[in-house]
């Protein structure tokens, strides 16, 4: 007996053979792009921070101006974390606490689409409903409807990932390339299957 398509409450198999779910993702309470955000910004506070550094000890210009230079690059790094958390703070209340990701994957890759915050999960799920009762019809004027309402999307090729990494307690699954990382979010009941399907397509994968 064949295998069937994988099919839960939240994922839906469509005739064309992808795989499409919606996830909501709360911004205050699951902190992995809160985490991933000051990861980028603490790096680039370290690199400005080694740069003065060596500018220092290029010009030979003493400990007292080094601990100076430290002294004034620590100040800086509070006001930068201090503004961040506002940054974000204000981002999140901006998408009402939250923001829907819709994916499509299929064998070659994972499509991943945020949505505009005027579009909650509930009207996520009724699009994805009509995708895959058309999926085998009319697909560019489904693909229409959908693209009217996506901020930004973004594809990973499964053939040039390079790690798989789960993060179940924060419904996360990290996806990275060689330059770009992606972040493919699942419920509870659905993340083995997506982590496995992933992972099982990334001949490259390492974890």
């Amino acid at each position: 007996m064949p295998n069937l398509p994988y099919q839960s409450r939240n994922i839906q198999y469509s005739p064309d053979g992808k795989y499409r779910w919606a996830y909501e993702v709360p911004l205050m309470r699951n902190p992995v792009i809160f985490i991933t955000v000051f990861k980028a910004i603490c790096l680039t506070v370290i690199i400005v921070v080694l740069f003065a550094i060596i500018i220092n000890l290029v010009n030979d210009e003493g400990l007292d101006s080094l601990l100076f230079t430290g002294k004034v690059m620590l100040i800086v790094s509070g006001v930068f974390f201090v503004l961040f958390l506002i940054g974000y703070t204000i981002f999140a209340a901006i998408n009402g606490w939250k923001y829907v990701m819709i994916f499509e994957m299929d064998e070659q890759g994972v499509l991943l689409r945020q949505l505009d915050r005027q579009v909650k999960r509930a009207k996520a799920i009724a699009m994805l409903a009509v995708i895959a009762g058309l999926a085998g019809g009319n697909r560019g004027a489904v693909s229409a409807g959908v693209l009217s309402a996506t901020h930004q999307e973004m594809y990973c090729e499964f053939g040039s990932v390079r790690s798989v990494k789960p993060k179940r307690g924060w419904h996360t699954i990290k996806v990275r390339e060689m330059l770009t990382h992606h972040q493919v979010y699942a419920a509870d009941e659905d993340f083995d299957f997506v982590f496995q399907f992933i992972l099982s397509h990334c001949p490259k994968a390492g974890r």
